[in-house]
């Protein structure tokens, strides 16, 4: 529910902290240049995503024209793509799906189509997300903005209080994977209130950058209040096998916002069973988020209307326990630098018109695809694997990957696009490999031109026959 429509409080505001130096000492102004700045921010993409449909729908056409006229105007192969009648006239079905390899000979040939000499420059992204392929996009500066406020803006939107300490935990780099003295890395900051820390009271913030052994993630958290938990399934799985519901619920989780994996309902069960409200996001590294799952009716996901329009496509379903899921394509309204129309991100699921909770904006449900990162260890038992395109692309270059189990010994890593890689670089792959998993299993690295897909149709980064 969002605080645009909260009733029996005098305020959007009555149940946040502010400091008492949160207003401007300036004549004829209340708040900070900042401060100002991310608050209208947070109640525009409020007001965006939970007030009139038909203006939203109004500006999501606009912006669409805008992205089109850009891409038009900048890039030869959107050119190709795009009829001069839709700029004008604004429509997503008669444009082709945009694939991975369309963004990657997209890139290639021009670069980023943003004018840097304009003050617009732009960084660089690498993701494989749901597929072994891993595409570089360019994002501007305003992307990374965007996505800070629509990620501040949530716990607004959701009514979370903003002076609840919050920790991250995030994968371990390549270099302290195959650190032996390290485990893991743990930063401190005073608050996560970003540039609202002049405004409001916080709270600290904890990074925890997790390599191994779960009794010491377990140990971390321990060590001070949790407060929002920030994590995938994975590693919420490893903390309840490491101690138990008993410890977990001594932990002073005020939520898990669970992110990047996929969460079984049976377990998101399990958790709120312990006392722990669960909610999930749905995302993509090249556009940031897509959906946030309803507190009120939960599965289903809320799009994020300020960042993108979704579509599902309908041509490739599946049918999987009676439904007909569909590919899910985005197109990211802010995708200035790379253009994301029609981005098919490599998952499945099912769009509604509104939400059961009577939200009245495009919902999505049912997501399939999303990473399962599991190993079947010799013994029997089911172990986390948590390896990505980022930190793989840390050690070495390569266009594709794809690591499989055929069997309960053996994890095979493929690599396309080198011809040899050199032996040092094989052997600190296998210790990456090695301490991503469990020593017990034997490491095959195997390096080719190009990888054979016909065992694995969808392109997927992990798979195992055994789990």
């Amino acid at each position: 529910m969002s605080h645009l429509s909260r009733t029996g409080s005098f305020s959007l505001f009555t149940d946040i902290p502010v400091k008492k130096t949160a207003y401007s000492s300036e004549p004829l102004s209340f708040l900070s240049g900042a401060a100002h700045e991310d608050l209208a921010a947070v109640i525009e993409i409020d007001l965006l995503e939970n007030g009139s449909r038909v203006a939203r729908e109004l500006w999501q056409g606009r912006q669409l024209s805008n992205l089109l006229r850009h891409a038009v105007n900048r890039s030869a192969f959107w050119r190709k793509r795009v009829p001069s009648e839709l700029i004008k006239n604004p429509a997503l079905s008669p444009l082709p799906v945009l694939s991975r390899k369309d963004i990657i000979r997209q890139v290639e040939a021009e670069g980023s189509l943003l004018d840097q000499a304009g003050g617009h420059g732009s960084g660089t992204y690498g993701s494989s997300g749901s597929t072994g392929t891993p595409v570089t996009v360019h994002v501007g500066g305003f992307n990374g903005r965007q996505n800070a406020i629509r990620s501040l803006a949530q716990y607004f939107i959701a009514g979370r209080a903003l002076n609840v300490p919050r920790t991250f935990i995030k994968p371990a780099s390549a270099e302290l994977m195959i650190d032996p003295n390290e485990k893991i890395r743990v930063e401190r900051n005073p608050t996560w209130l970003g540039r609202f820390s002049s405004l409001f009271e916080g709270a600290p913030h904890k990074i925890i950058e997790f390599a191994r052994d779960p009794q010491l993630l377990l140990d971390e958290l321990k060590r001070d209040k949790v407060g929002y938990l920030a994590c995938p399934a994975s590693y919420m799985r490893l903390v309840l096998e490491a101690g138990g519901s008993e410890a977990v619920a001594r932990l002073g989780i005020s939520a898990w916002l669970h992110h990047s994996d996929t969460l079984e309902p049976e377990f998101a069960s399990q958790i709120r069973a312990i006392g722990i409200p669960v909610n999930s996001s749905y995302s993509c590294s090249e556009a940031g988020s897509i959906g946030v799952e309803c507190d009120n009716a939960v599965g289903h996901y809320h799009v994020t209307h300020s960042n993108v329009i979704v579509e599902v496509d309908q041509t490739e379903s599946v049918q999987l326990d009676g439904l007909e899921l569909g590919r899910i394509l985005i197109t990211h309204l802010h995708s200035y630098a790379t253009p994301l129309i029609r981005y098919d991100v490599g998952d499945l699921g099912i769009l509604h018109g509104s939400c059961p909770c009577g939200h009245d904006g495009p919902t999505l449900s049912h997501l399939r695809g999303r990473g399962k990162f599991f190993l079947r260890h010799p013994e029997g038992h089911l172990l986390a694997f948590n390896v990505f395109s980022a930190r793989l692309l840390e050690m070495m270059e390569f266009k594709e990957f794809w690591i499989h189990q055929p069997n309960l010994e053996t994890i095979v890593v493929e690599l396309g696009g080198p011809e040899k890689i050199s032996r040092e670089d094989e052997d600190r792959l296998r210790l990456f490999i090695s301490r991503s998993s469990d020593p017990v299993f034997k490491i095959e690295v195997r390096v080719a031109p190009q990888l054979d897909w016909s065992r694995n149709p969808k392109r997927l980064p992990f798979t195992s026959a055994v789990a």
